[in-house]
């Protein structure tokens, strides 16, 4: 990152460096900054804002936090019903 204070989130990220981008994680994960002081509440939720908005320009969605592949999950009951009533619909 610069020396200049981003005004944005889109400002921020467009700087951010990918070393800070895995401090961001590491911290978040461990819920401490490197020196071993915890996290605030504020912190945490600032810099997960960071890290989302970084992986959406960054990141493919299959490396993102939380990507869930719905191919190789198994459809639940409603989900097979609603398939069943939409495809019956459009026949």
């Amino acid at each position: 990152m610069t020396d200049e204070k981003p005004e944005t989130v889109a400002d921020l990220v467009a700087s951010m460096k990918p070393e800070v981008y895995q401090k961001l994680k590491l911290a978040v994960e461990i819920g401490k900054w490197e020196s071993g002081e915890q996290l605030s509440q504020k912190q945490t939720a600032n810099s997960l804002q960071a890290i989302i908005a970084y992986e959406s320009k960054f990141v493919e969605p299959e490396h993102r936090i939380g990507f869930i592949e719905k191919a190789s999950l198994k459809k639940t009951p409603c989900e097979k019903a609603l398939t069943a009533i939409t495809t019956d619909r459009n026949n």
